[in-house]
């Protein structure tokens, strides 16, 4: 195995889930405070996950598929879009993430959101099942074999519907003296220098090959997010 995909595993399969989404102590907001200043507000990634569900203008009765979902912390914004009649399959390949999804679908009675414990660079989605909405947010960058999974995620799609991707970059110009800070400030959660660059240029694809409807930059420009509607020929 890679041994940045190894990292990934043992990072999302062992070493955050039991505290993932646990509120931070004081002395530790104040520190987080610190630094999103200097960030503008890039480090409130729940935020920047609503903004782009928000762009993407979901309909009652959509099928949304997510990758890297982890413990689903999604979920709510979409169900408040897709209303009961939608559905939500929510994939990721770390199970104690998804046993932390579990819990709070099992406490919030949502019945219409399934989860699937596989590696999203391998999804296959089920026999005669396309889906309006595919979305990512800040997966696609701790990924190596980022093109596989993107691949997936728009392979699933049906033609005219909508795929979702936001996460964080490397910024530009002046703003580039960020780059550091941020592949520093991530790296216990996966990031790196090489995950934002890729970023670049997953975001350059959507542009070539999708229909990009809505876009949105925070941190200065480390982070991005982009709303496309897959070709209906496709």
């Amino acid at each position: 195995m890679d041994p940045s995909a190894a990292r990934v595993k043992k990072l999302y399969g062992e070493t955050l889930p039991p505290a993932y989404d646990d509120r931070p102590s004081f002395p530790w907001r104040v520190l987080r405070a610190a630094k999103m200043f200097v960030g503008n507000r890039l480090y409130d990634l729940e935020l920047q996950s609503v903004r782009a569900i928000e762009a993407a203008s979901l309909a009652p009765g959509d099928r949304v598929l997510v990758f890297c979902c982890g413990t689903g912390r999604e979920f709510a914004a979409i169900r408040e879009r897709i209303g009961a009649e939608g559905s939500v399959l929510g994939v990721d390949f770390s199970p104690a993430m998804l046993a932390r999804a579990q819990h709070t679908m099992q406490s919030e009675g949502w019945t219409n959101v399934t989860l699937l414990e596989a590696d999203v660079t391998e999804f296959q989605p089920p026999e005669g099942t396309s889906f309006d909405v595919g979305l990512c947010t800040c997966g696609m960058s701790i990924i190596p074999d980022w093109t596989a999974a993107f691949d997936a995620l728009l392979g699933a799609v049906r033609p005219g519907g909508t795929v979702v991707v936001g996460d964080l970059q490397l910024a530009a110009g002046v703003r580039s003296l960020l780059n550091p800070l941020v592949a520093w400030w991530t790296r216990p959660y996966g990031g790196s220098r090489k995950g934002h660059a890729n970023m670049r240029t997953l975001f350059e694809r959507m542009e070539r090959e999708l229909d990009v409807i809505a876009t949105g930059e925070d941190g200065h420009g480390t982070y991005r997010f982009h709303v496309a509607r897959k070709p209906q020929s496709a």
